[in-house]
């Protein structure tokens, strides 16, 4: 009886020490059995960045800010501001989409631009350069 607890404690040791260091007691590679999880590719993304600068000297103009909009859906993306170099950059944002860009808010002396830009990301980094022009005093 003592023989059998003996060989079974043996037993158990062994199949735990298999366990804890995967020793493959067949000799084959325990890599053949497995399963591979299919890789799916990542969402390709990109960004969007805005270089807003003055209209006759070129200087960048900061504290910009635009909506980023979404134009199949009109969601709002994102809002963003544009820094003392003049530029923002948006969030990643899908391949094949198309992005509506507006400028909501600008510091004085300059104009709002009214226009409505679309950009397709089609790249990791794509551009949209706008320009503001000074306000026309009315007095």
């Amino acid at each position: 009886m003592k023989q059998i607890i003996r060989v079974t404690v043996l037993l158990i040791l062994i199949f735990v020490v298999y366990l804890a260091y995967k020793i493959d007691l067949t000799g084959e590679d325990p890599s053949e059995f497995v399963k591979e999880e299919e890789v799916v590719d990542p969402v390709k993304q990109g960004t969007i960045t805005i270089f807003n600068t003055d209209e006759t000297s070129n200087l960048p103009i900061q504290d910009t800010e635009y909506t980023i909009i979404e134009a199949d859906t009109n969601n709002l993306i994102e809002i963003v501001m544009t820094n003392e170099d003049g530029k923002a950059t948006t969030e990643l944002l899908d391949y094949g989409n198309t992005y509506k860009i507006k400028q909501i808010r600008i510091i004085e002396p300059y104009q709002i631009d009214e226009e409505v830009y679309k950009v397709e990301i089609n790249e990791p980094d794509n551009e949209l350069k706008t320009t503001n022009s000074k306000a026309v005093s009315t007095e």
